[in-house]
This record gives C-alpha cells, structure tokens and sequence, in this order.
C-alpha cells in the first residue's frame, strides 16, 4: 500500500493504480454475489501467505492485513446501476473481467469513485485500480479454535458438508492451517476531492503528452478492453452450457444454494396444499342459509345465518365485502343474499 502521491502504472499487475494513505483513507468493503464467490476465493487463497502478512493500518478492525492490489473495473452493464463498478482481480490473474469478478462496490463508494474512474479508464485505455487489504484474525478469537483443542475430528466434521460461500469463503481447515482466521477483502479509497484530483492531474499530463506525440485517436468506446467481447463470450458459454444442461436434465444451469431452498420449500408446501384442497372438497356440515337484516341501536347489519341460527358470515354494507367463517359456504351465502334483495355478484374465487 503507497502513500498519496500520483495515479502510477504499475506493469506487474496491469493496472493505473490509485494511491491510497492506509491511515486517512476510506477503506470500504463491497457486496459480494453467489456468482463472484469463485473469483473472489481464488484471489484470497493465492495471496495467503506467511511472509504477506503485515500488521494492520490504524484503522482497519482486524490484528493483521494482507496488502492487495484490486482492479476496479466501470460496469455499464450493470442492470441495477449503470454508474457500477466492479472490483475485480487485476488482469495478470488471468482470464477475462467478467473471469476475475469479485463484487461491486457499495453504493456510498460510488458517489467517490465512479465518474472519475470511468473517465479514467475511457480516456487512456488502461484498467484501473486500488489498494486495499484482506483482515486477518487471531484463531484464538473463534470458538470453533478451543473446539478442536478437546476434538481431534473436529475439524473434519466442522467441513465435511462445507461450502464456500459470500460469509465464508476460506474453510476452517484452511484457516488453521493458515495461522489466521481470514475476514473480508477490502478497498482503500480517497475522498472523493482527492480521488477528483488525481485524475484530473493525470489525464491533463496524459493529454500533454498524447498532444505532443500527436498520436492520440478516438477514446475506446467502453470501458476496460475487451469487456463487450468478454460479455459476448460469457454469453455464448453460458448458452451452450445451458442447453446441455437442458438437454441432459431439463434443467437450464447448475443448481443454486437458492435453488435448492426453494425445493425444500416447495416439498414442505405440498402437504399443505394437498390437505388444503381435501379440506376445500369436503361437506362443509352447514345447512340451510338464509340472509336477516338485524339492527342495534340504529347499526344495520346483514348477516348470513344457517338453519339452527348460526352466524356464518357477514355482508358490509354498502358494497362488501362478505366475510365467512367457512369460505367453502360462499356459492350458498351467496344464494341466500340474492332471495334476501341484496344485489351482489359472486367476485373472485378465493
């Protein structure tokens, strides 16, 4: 992590990094998606390692950090917000930027950064990017330390049905043998005037220079690269996969942590329903309906009583609704209003 100085190429990485001063800045985490939790583990298991760890900036909440370096990609696609801004690992990990896709910045981190990383990255080409960290934690913080302590197989059956996930993206295995129960990725920001600042510092010496060469063309119509080509292609795997996926199973994609709770769902219901639908086909047990008009105290009312004298429902004046105790007796409450004058249609079935 550098402290503020200018907007710099770093080549190691591929990326036009931000400064950031780990004591003043923001440091921010970001939403992180089912479909991001792949790129994002990757990321953060090829980065812990012993001799990376560093103790924490005064304003991180963890005891120990891993220093990161993260692109920060301008996602005009983004169905929800078009100023979105993907934080994505930068490209020397390899593959596309929808490939190394970790999450997007919250909405308060935009108000920061995005214009002035779109415009970033519009006018010279290059990805763009952040420092940031990873949080480390003492084991010892974690119940699950003093556990395994007393149980030599707890740590299998702790993740014999593990899943990464958004909340866990590091087994606790993993975490143990590592030293340091892992937090959450996250970005250092400046405030938005420095932020402000910095590139307009840049891209006027970026001009300057482009003016002097006299090489400068049209500015890339998008943002990083190859993201409408990566789009594309993202596209047609996830096409093809679908319909193999379709032909082999009936089924469209791989099946969902969401996918699977709305199975058990639906087999929970259909009890349910099966016993709701016995209960509407069954005889009600009332008995000859007729309507009264009763009034008390100069409040009328219009009640739906069956042979005995029962109470089993009530028309409100002027217009309804009726109110039953037993929808199934609504066709005959009905019937009974209609000999009593009242003119009211059947409605909607319940």
């Amino acid at each position: 992590m550098s402290s503020r100085d200018t907007i710099q190429y770093a080549p190691d990485v591929g990326l036009l990094m931000i400064p950031g001063d780990p004591a003043k800045d923001y440091s921010p985490g970001f939403a992180v998606f089912d479909d991001s939790v792949p790129a994002l583990r990757a990321f953060v298991l090829d980065r812990l390692r012993r001799e990376n760890i560093r103790p924490a900036p005064s304003k991180a909440r963890s005891g120990a950090v891993i220093p990161v370096r993260l692109g920060l990609v301008p996602r005009p696609d983004n169905d929800y917000d078009s100023r979105a801004v993907s934080v994505a690992a930068p490209p020397c990990h390899g593959g596309s930027v929808l490939d190394r896709h970790m999450g997007y910045l919250y909405s308060s981190a935009l108000y920061v950064t995005s214009e002035s990383i779109r415009e970033l990255t519009e006018e010279t080409g290059i990805p763009v990017g952040c420092h940031g960290w990873i949080e480390l934690y003492d084991l010892e913080d974690d119940s699950r330390f003093y556990d395994d302590e007393d149980d030599e197989g707890g740590e299998d059956e702790d993740d014999a049905d593990w899943e990464p996930s958004r909340h866990e993206l590091v087994s606790w295995a993993e975490q143990k043998a590592f030293g340091y129960a892992v937090g959450s990725v996250r970005v250092l920001l400046p405030e938005r005037q420095t932020v402000r600042a910095l590139v307009d510092d840049y891209l006027a010496a970026h001009r300057r220079e482009a003016d002097r060469r006299a090489e400068r063309g049209p500015a890339p119509s998008g943002v990083e690269r190859g993201l409408r080509r990566a789009l594309a292609e993202r596209l047609a795997v996830r096409l093809r996969t679908g319909l193999s996926h379709r032909a082999a199973g009936g089924a469209w994609g791989r099946e969902t942590e969401r996918e699977r709770a709305r199975r058990r769902r639906d087999a929970e219901a259909q009890p349910l329903l099966r016993a709701w639908e016995a209960y509407r086909s069954s005889p009600h047990g009332f008995r000859d309906l007729r309507a009264v008009t009763r009034s008390v105290f100069y409040h009328t009312r219009i009640l739906v009583l069956d042979g005995s004298g029962v109470e089993v429902g009530q028309y409100h004046e002027p217009d309804g609704p009726l109110t039953l105790v037993d929808e199934r007796v609504r066709a005959e409450a009905l019937d009974a209003l209609r000999a009593h004058g009242v003119d009211v249609d059947a409605g909607l079935p319940p």
